[in-house]
Order: structure tokens, then sequence, then C-alpha cells
């Protein structure tokens, strides 16, 4: 009896460690995945030079993360902070309620009003997703891409 007692104990903690292990594994690949999704993000803004010209004419590069974001399955969606304009997934039969990313646009610089340069700040979410628990936590990655040079 004695050691049935002990060799309960004894898996009690291989279950936990093992529980920890998966935990950290989830976190880490949904984080990887997260800075994975905020790069792209940025770049796309970058190759379209902004997500609007000097017009004020959509570029088209929000259509294109919705694209990505939905073709890549990242749903996590949280609360913008001040300032940024939150944007959902709407494309390939997908919607959401809340927003998926936030992006800001920051006018940085003018020059005799000949050039105005942007950048855009971005703000990912990633969630800590267990089969078992559901949605664990959320959490946030901002991002910020360089100049966009915009001819007036």
């Amino acid at each position: 009896m004695k050691e049935a007692i002990g060799g309960t104990w004894l898996f009690l903690i291989v279950i936990l460690f093992l529980g920890l292990f998966a935990s950290y594994l989830c976190l880490s690949i949904n984080y990887s995945r997260a800075f994975k999704v905020r790069d792209e993000i940025i770049n796309i803004i970058e190759n379209k030079k902004g997500i609007w010209d000097a017009h004020g004419t959509d570029t088209g590069a929000i259509a294109e993360i919705q694209d990505y974001l939905a073709s890549v399955g990242h749903r996590a969606d949280g609360v913008c902070d001040d300032g940024f304009d939150g944007y959902n997934l709407s494309s390939k039969g997908i919607t959401t309620n809340k927003p998926v990313f936030c992006i800001k646009t920051i006018d940085s610089s003018t020059y005799k009003d000949v050039l105005t340069s942007r950048y855009y700040k971005v703000q990912v979410f990633y969630e800590l997703d267990i089969p078992i628990f559901r949605q664990f936590f959320n959490s946030t990655i901002y991002g910020t891409t360089r100049r966009v040079a915009i001819a007036r």
C-alpha cells in the first residue's frame, strides 16, 4: 500500500510538469506567430507605401492585411489603445466583432508642404489558447514602420 501511494504522488508530479511544459509550448508558439503576423503587417504597409496616399485614397493595404490574416488563421482580438484605428477580419467569409489589429498613423515631418513623411504604429494581439481552458490570457505586441515619404 505504501508503494501505491508514493507512485500516485510521483504520477501527479509528472502530470503537473507535463501540463506546465505544454502551457509554455503553447505560449511560445502563439507568441512567435504574433511576431510573424506583426512583421508581415509592417512589410505590407511599407510595400504599399502607407495605408493612404497624399490625396487620401486607399492603397489597398488594409484589404491585403485582412487577406493575409485570414490565410494564416490569426484570430486573436482585443481592444485598441487610444488613437489607434481598429480593423477586424471581414474577408473570405470570416468576421470578428473586436479588432484583430490596430494601426495608428503619425505624420512626422513636413518641408514647405512639398514632402510629408508618415510612419505607422501597429498593434497586434495574441492569446494563450489551451483547449481545456480556452482563452487563458490576452496580450499585445507593438511595432513601428519606417517612415514613408508621401509627395504632395
